[in-house]
Formats: structure tokens, C-alpha cells, sequence
């Protein structure tokens, strides 16, 4: 479980985690893919990740008056 702290004022765009996960395979089975589940409990509307790359960003400004303590992952 990873945690990170965002400020409400942030723009839609700021980065908010990185995550890096190997896979000892070689070749197309050595590729790893990122997504954030889309359920209520994931606030996945207000974040995205980059599916190669893991870095995670708001994709709007959060909103804590709805949801003071948001979940991506």
C-alpha cells in the first residue's frame, strides 16, 4: 500500500506518486502495465496513471469537501 499527500489547490496535472515494478521475463512477457481500478472507492476520476510509465497524476482538481481522504489505487 502506498500513500501520498496532495493539496486541493493543486492543477489537474501534478504529479502525485511514481511507481516502478520489474518483471524478470525477457522480451513482450517482460512488460509491465499500470491502470487504476475504476470503482467509487478508487476516486478514479480525479486520478490517472501513465499505463508504461506509472506515474500517477490528478486528472482534475481534487475535491476534499466530497472526499476528504481519496483513494487511487
Amino acid at each position: 500500500m502506498y500513500y501520498a499527500n496532495v493539496l486541493e489547490v493543486a492543477d489537474p496535472g501534478t504529479s502525485v506518486f511514481q511507481l516502478s515494478a520489474v518483471d524478470r521475463d525477457e522480451g513482450n512477457n517482460s512488460v509491465v502495465s499500470y491502470s487504476i481500478k475504476d470503482t467509487p472507492e478508487t476516486n478514479s476520476q480525479w486520478f490517472q496513471i501513465d499505463s508504461r510509465t506509472g506515474l500517477i497524476t490528478t486528472r482534475i482538481h481534487i475535491d476534499c469537501e466530497t472526499n476528504p481522504i481519496p483513494r487511487s489505487l
